[in-house]
Parts: C-alpha cells; sequence; structure tokens
C-alpha cells in the first residue's frame, strides 16, 4: 500500500491544485467504499474519518445544520408576520399561566383537590376577578364620563376660543403655530384615548382564549418545564432550568409590581387631581392608572389630555394639573417602584420605550401590553447568558496578551544576554 501511494505521489501532487479549485484541497475523491487520504503540509497521507472537521461527512453535516437554522428563521418570521395575533395570545397565556401556577398548586396543597377541580376554581375566580373589575370601573367613572361626553362639544369650543385668545395675545406663537387645529387636535386626542380604554375593555373580554392557555400552562408547569429543559443538549440543561425558573420569577414579579404600581398611582392622582379642584379627577385617576400598563405613552396621552381639558374648562388650573402629574410620576419612581420591585434591576427607560413602539406597531396595542414582561425576560437572558460570555472572552484575551508579552520579555532578556555575551564590556585598566 505504502509503494502504491509512494508511486502515485507525483500524480496526487499534479491534481491537487484542481481539487483546490473545486473547494477541497485536503481530501482526495474517493470511489464508495475507498479509504480517503489526507496530505498534510509534510506530505505524510493521513487517513480521513467520518468525525475529522474535513471530511465530506462532516461538511455534509455543518451545510444541513446551516439549511436547518435557516429554515427555523424563516418560519419565525413568518409565523410573526402572518399570526401575530395567535402569537400574541399564546404569549399572554403562557405568561398568565406562570403567574398562576404558584396559585394553583397552593389550592392542591392547602385544599387537597384534583388538579382539574382546582383548574376550575381557578377558572371561575378569574372570570369573577375580570368581569368585577369591568364592572367597578363602569360603575366608578360612569358619571363622570357621561358628564364629560355630554360636555365635550362645548369644551371643543372653548377651548378653540382659548387657543385664538393666546396666540392673538402673543404674536410669536400665532406666527409659527397659526396652523395648528386645536379643537381637531384635542378631539383626536380625546377619542383616542376613549378608544383605547374601550379597547382596553374589549382586549379583556378577549383574553379568554389566553386565560385557557393559561390554564393549560399552570396545571401542567412542571411537565412543560421539564420539556422545554430537555430540549437543550445534556451539558446545559442545569442552566437552562435555571433560567427558565428566573424568567418565571421575574414575569412574576413584574405582574406583582405593576399591579401595586397602576392601583397606587390611580389613588395618588385622583386625589391630587380632586384637591386642585379639576372636574374629572376621578376619571382621569382611573385613565392614569389604566394606561400607566404603558409604559411613557400610556401616561403621557393621558398628560395631554388632562392638559387639554384645563385649557378648555380654567387655564389657571394648567399649572396645577402639570403639577400634579409631575409629583405623582416623582413619587412613582422614587418611592413605589423601588419597594415593590424589592432590589431587583429596573428595566432601563430607553431600550423599554423603543421596545414598546416596536411591538405596538408589529402587534397594536396588545403588543404594546406584553412589551414591558417580554423586555425584562430578555434582559435576564442578556444579564445571564451574553454579558458573562464577553467577560469570559475579555479574561481570554487578557490572559493571552499577558503570556504574549511574557513571552516577548523573555525573548528580549535572551537576546540581551546573547548580546551581552557575543560583544563583553571592556575591563576598566585593561
Amino acid at each position: 500500500m505504502n509503494g502504491n501511494l509512494q508511486w502515485h505521489r507525483p500524480r496526487l501532487r499534479f491534481v491537487l491544485p484542481l481539487l483546490q479549485a473545486l473547494g477541497d484541497s485536503r481530501t482526495l475523491a474517493r470511489p464508495m467504499g475507498a479509504k480517503a487520504f489526507r496530505f498534510p503540509d509534510n506530505g505524510d497521507p493521513m487517513p480521513v474519518t467520518p468525525d475529522s472537521p474535513n471530511s465530506p461527512e462532516a461538511s455534509a453535516r455543518a451545510a444541513i445544520r446551516v439549511v436547518n437554522y435557516v429554515l427555523i428563521i424563516a418560519a419565525i418570521l413568518l409565523l410573526l408576520v402572518c399570526a401575530r395575533v395567535i402569537v400574541v395570545s399564546v404569549l399572554v397565556g403562557v405568561g398568565l399561566g406562570v403567574i398562576l401556577a404558584p396559585l394553583l398548586g397552593l389550592m392542591q396543597r392547602s385544599l387537597r383537590i384534583p388538579s382539574g377541580l382546582a383548574v376550575a376554581l381557578v377558572a371561575i375566580i378569574g372570570l369573577g376577578a375580570i368581569a368585577g373589575l369591568g364592572w367597578g370601573l363602569f360603575s366608578v367613572v360612569e358619571s363622570q364620563a357621561a358628564m364629560l361626553a355630554d360636555r365635550m362639544p362645548e369644551l371643543i369650543e372653548r377651548l378653540q376660543g382659548n387657543a385664538q385668545a393666546l396666540l392673538s395675545r402673543y404674536p410669536w406663537i400665532e406666527r409659527n403655530f397659526a396652523s395648528v387645529d386645536v379643537a381637531g387636535s384635542a378631539s383626536q386626542v380625546g377619542g383616542a384615548l376613549f378608544k383605547g380604554a374601550w379597547s382596553g375593555l374589549a382586549t379583556l373580554s378577549a383574553l379568554v382564549f389566553a386565560l385557557v392557555i393559561s390554564l393549560y400552562v399552570a396545571a401542567e408547569a412542571s411537565a412543560y418545564h421539564q420539556g422545554l429543559r430537555r430540549a437543550f443538549p445534556r451539558p446545559h440543561r442545569e442552566r437552562a432550568g435555571e433560567l427558565l425558573r428566573e424568567s418565571a420569577a421575574t414575569v412574576r414579579v413584574w405582574f406583582r409590581a405593576q399591579l401595586i404600581d397602576m392601583i397606587l398611582v390611580a389613588i395618588l392622582t385622583s386625589v391630587g387631581l380632586g384637591m386642585v379642584g379639576i372636574d374629572y379627577w376621578l376619571l382621569l385617576g382611573v385613565l392614569t392608572g389604566l394606561f400607566g400598563i404603558i409604559p411613557y405613552v400610556g401616561i403621557a396621552m393621558v398628560v395631554v389630555f388632562a392638559s387639554l381639558l384645563a385649557l378648555a374648562s380654567d387655564p389657571a388650573q394648567l399649572p396645577w394639573v402639570l403639577g400634579v402629574f409631575l409629583l405623582t410620576q416623582q413619587i412613582e419612581g422614587h418611592l413605589i417602584l423601588p419597594l415593590v420591585m424589592r432590589g431587583r434591576a429596573r428595566l432601563p427607560a430607553v431600550p423599554l420605550l423603543v421596545f414598546t413602539l416596536l411591538l405596538g406597531r408589529w402587534a397594536g396595542r396588545r403588543g404594546a401590553l406584553i412589551a414591558p414582561p417580554l423586555f425584562a425576560v430578555l434582559c435576564l437572558l442578556y444579564r445571564e447568558l451574553y454579558l458573562p460570555r464577553m467577560d469570559a472572552a475579555g479574561e481570554v484575551a487578557r490572559s493571552s496578551g499577558q503570556r504574549e508579552q511574557a513571552e516577548q520579555q523573555r525573548e528580549q532578556r535572551r537576546a540581551d544576554e546573547q548580546e551581552d555575551a557575543d560583544h563583553p564590556a571592556p575591563v576598566r585598566g585593561a
């Protein structure tokens, strides 16, 4: 065999450039059942096994892996574009299931009832809570909402008159903002606000499908956890399980903090607006609490609407309205959120706002609703997966750089010693 290889080596080296042009410069094509040989730089033939990174089998596996990744990414993108309502409903259902799983487990352990009965009780309690919340909010703000609807044409007319008086008093404002339709803008903001509130109530009723998914997720939480954990390679399963548990804890903390924050902000805003004498103080406070679930954008809509109402009713109340909202936001940011988050890292403002706007553009109001918890989970994965990998890469680069520097210093010392040995210093007095 070796003699044959020695005899054929000139011919093999002659066809080697052709194989390089074909993209396989290390492995020679062979008939079925024949053994392949690879010629390293020293010219000695080495057999190529299927596990070798240069073997055709390894190249085929790598190509198939790349094609699978491309198909998976394409399927995900197609699903996000064509079935975004279903995707959002599933995400909401999974989030609610993660929130309800501890309650379901506690009910099973405390009452010692089977899983099916516990699921039925949780479903009844959940639907009753949704219905009671909707009825309570409607009964609380019904009188003020009806009064505002009756006075809306009058308020729009007064707002137009006040805007014209302001423009005539300050000519530079009139030159820059004369083309702005204040009354039309006010009606558009108010319509969008109440349409959003009504859509929010409709969304609550439309979440029945997501509630069904959440009940299944809560009832089989351990099974889904184990299934997702086993989807990862064996060496990474323990870490994957830890990240799944931390993600679930993050969603629960966000939900509890958001619920407490919405209630407290609604109460503070209602009390503050009532103290300064705003007519629709209770309605504006409830709207502040409801729209507070949409970060930054929701509260901005309520502030604009409340400011327009103050300008239409009594322009002297506008500073007081802005002061109340500014004070409540300061209390929320520096007192309420630090207490309810309990030392957990808060979400960065600018990335959260951009992420909310992107999901809102993609899936409407439902996308804006799921943006904060989804962003919280992404931040957790960023901190636990990406940053440690980058830190480890930095440490490896630093240690490699230190080794190279030490090797250069040793080479420099050897060169200096060699130079001293070749050119000894002259002896004094010689």
